[in-house]
């Protein structure tokens, strides 16, 4: 069976999969490692246009201060919403959002504060960019924690430092405010004007925040924690900062742009993810007392609804099939920057909730559209060929139809999905040269791994009646280094903790029984959990 059908018969069955009970002991494996970074984080700007502000900011947030001090009745809380019991789990430094394998450089950003601190350019003018302020905190806290150099800690503490100053204070709670407009897929009908608050930035400083705490112990910021984890609880009002509403359909959305009415609010997947991030971070480093205990039982039903809304949206009203998910509901954008980065946060959803749904989604999400940018050497046998020109809309536009005479190899620049078609390569030298192949794991492959999946909670896997052969690989290729081989009268389960495509075609790495250690290429007769 392909990569592209193993994914896409997991997803027929994901309706009948349970969201499970946190994972046991065992399945933590402590000593493995996530092998996909988390710390590919985007810039809304990828998806929009910024322009100066269209009104007066600092008088906008000025009186959204002084409003909601006055205000005489009590805020109200978030209107009842969808939950299905998802609730975080414990998982290691290495499997937690934004955990770096290896220290970033000790670059300033240009422009920055005095304190080094990344600003954003707008029409030549400087302007608070928080979402992106909180993330280079995050990277400079982790490279600190990875080398204990104080010259990440000291930048991390500026990042933090310089949020909480330029913080608007309304509700009881801290927000951040963009002092950009901005207009999502450039929607001029939409446009975000400054000030406008997200609920990726809000979650970004709260992991910064409670981790500059965890770090530190200074109660600074486990003040700042908190008053940022309020206001992913509050619920919209106009005219006052606000990032969290219940839709129609009673979906709970950690909304990145929003806009009101909350109907026209974008929906946009990895905004409300990376918000996740932050209320997992509260609740796992935030101990509950007294004058907090409350704030902790709204975190966990914010987590929960949160991750429940992904749940109902991600395998469906987001995805496309075989192509580039939406990035929001609202516009239908389709980048392929954001499927990457759907598919790393499916991956650490099912780490942090110990979930292993999530880590199906997102190996269908790999099926429909993998990462194009996958350079390396592809190997042709013997025999007849053909190679294609396509337009953008995958039309073929030219063929190349080549006799080769013995077993040869080329190299690609790419392995890409083409619309309306299957994964072929961009060869960029020999008889090929300019032309796409189709991908066919007996005749055309790409000899090397790519797209490597890690699973947190380990997953089943079960063989039919029948020979199957695993295999060992040369570190860091896609060479066989040794096999094993078993017969089976009847199927047999297993559990696997990884996949990837090798040579062109799906495999698992079985952690358990006769194939451990093994990579088991996904064939017919192959059922994965």
């Amino acid at each position: 069976m392909s990569g592209g059908r193993a994914a896409l018969a997991v997803l027929a069955a994901l309706a009948v999969v349970s969201t499970g009970a946190p994972a046991l002991a065992d399945d933590r494996l402590p000593d493995r490692r996530p092998a996909v970074s988390q710390q590919a984080v985007p810039d809304l700007l990828d998806v929009g246009r910024a322009g100066p502000p269209s009104r007066d900011v600092a008088a906008v947030i000025s009186g959204q201060q002084r409003w909601s001090t006055l205000a005489a009745t009590p805020t109200p809380g978030l209107p009842d919403f969808q939950t299905s019991g998802a609730a975080p789990v414990a998982v290691g430094d290495p499997w937690l959002p934004y955990a770096l394998a290896a220290p970033v450089g000790k670059t300033v950003p240009t422009p920055s504060t005095e304190t080094g601190v990344p600003l954003r350019l707008v029409d030549g003018v400087a302007h608070e960019h928080p979402s992106n302020q909180a993330v280079f905190g995050l990277r400079w806290l982790e490279s600190y924690r990875l080398t204990g150099d104080r010259w990440y800690l000291t930048h991390a503490l500026a990042a933090g430092q310089h949020l909480v100053d330029k913080a608007v204070r309304s509700r009881d709670a801290l927000w951040f405010a963009y002092t950009f407009d901005f207009a999502v897929a450039g929607d001029a009908s939409v446009n975000m004007p400054a000030p406008w608050y997200s609920a990726m930035a809000q979650g970004g400083a709260l992991s910064l925040f409670t981790r500059l705490w965890q770090t530190t112990q200074d109660a600074t910021w486990l003040t700042a924690a908190t008053e940022t984890m309020r206001s992913l609880s509050l619920p919209p009002a106009e005219g006052l900062p606000w990032v969290t509403h219940v839709d129609d359909g009673g979906l709970l959305w950690l909304e990145e742009y929003p806009r009101w009415p909350t109907s026209r609010s974008e929906r946009v997947l990895n905004g409300s993810i990376f918000a996740i991030y932050g209320v997992y971070d509260y609740l796992r480093l935030v101990p509950v007392a007294a004058d907090t205990e409350q704030l902790h039982e709204d975190g966990r039903r914010v987590f929960d609804g949160a991750v429940t809304t992904v749940r109902q949206t991600a395998a469906t009203a987001f995805r496309r099939p075989s192509w580039i998910s939406r990035y929001s509901l609202l516009h239908n954008i389709a980048n392929a920057h954001y499927q990457a980065v759907h598919r790393e946060q499916l991956l650490s959803l099912q780490h942090l909730t110990g979930t292993p749904w999530f880590a199906q989604v997102a190996d269908v999400y790999r099926a429909d559209y993998p990462d194009p940018v996958q350079p390396g050497q592809v190997t042709f046998v013997r025999g007849w060929h053909t190679g294609y020109r396509f337009d953008s809309g995958g039309r073929v536009t030219g063929r190349l139809t080549k006799w080769l005479p013995s077993a040869s190899s080329a190299p690609a620049d790419r392995r890409q999905r083409i619309r309306l078609h299957g994964i072929y390569y961009r060869v960029t030298k020999g008889a090929f040269a300019g032309y796409w192949v189709p991908e066919a794991a007996s005749r055309v492959a790409l000899r090397r791994f790519v797209l490597r999946h890690d699973y947190l909670p380990r997953r089943p896997v079960t063989l039919a009646a029948g020979t199957w052969t695993g295999y060992r690989f040369v570190s860091g290729t896609s060479t066989v280094s040794s096999s094993t081989k078993a017969t089976y009268s009847g199927p047999t389960s297993t559990t696997f903790v990884a996949s990837a495509v090798v040579n062109g075609r799906l495999h698992v790495l079985v952690d358990r029984g006769r194939y451990a250690g093994y990579w088991l290429p996904v064939l017919a007769g192959v059922s994965l959990g």
